[in-house]
């Protein structure tokens, strides 16, 4: 179970480092271009307003990448989180609010241990261990004589 939520987590890092480095890499070439045409401007006056009309159409194209890629990065991250959720609710919280309602039924009422569910390998596990123990405390029950 550790192994698993640390991978989800280590992707969803990695998916958030990609974005920053991808912005980052957009912001340098606009600084880049933009020192660029700054250096163009003064060895050569005459050209100056196209040089500043060249510089706004590279600096909104780059500011327009740079913030669909973050927008993307983001939606993912979103969608990847919700997703990872969604399978810890049906792989854990859901098998483990289970596992506490039988015993809490077992405890204050002797209902049986409902452990008909199937789960992930450490859910499924506890739940073995949680039957056995059930089942020995029977055992245990019936060979002791009552005082």
């Amino acid at each position: 179970m550790r192994k698993k939520i640390t991978i989800g987590f280590l992707s969803l890092a990695l998916l958030l480092l990609f974005a920053g480095a991808v912005t980052v890499y957009e912001l340098s070439e606009l600084r880049s271009s933009t020192h660029r045409i700054i250096e163009q401007s003064i060895n050569d006056p005459g050209e100056v307003g196209q040089m500043l009309a060249d510089l706004r159409t590279r600096s909104s194209a780059t500011i327009d990448q740079t913030v669909t890629s973050c927008i993307i990065a983001t939606a993912v991250a979103v969608f990847l989180v919700l997703l990872f959720l969604f399978f810890m609710d049906i792989g854990y919280a859901k098998p483990l609010r289970k596992i506490n309602k039988g015993l809490k039924g077992y405890l204050e009422t002797k209902i049986p241990f409902d452990d008909s569910f199937d789960s992930s390998d450490d859910i499924t596990s506890l739940k073995e261990m949680v039957s056995d123990l059930i089942e020995q405390s029977r055992k245990t029950k019936i060979q002791t004589p009552s005082k």
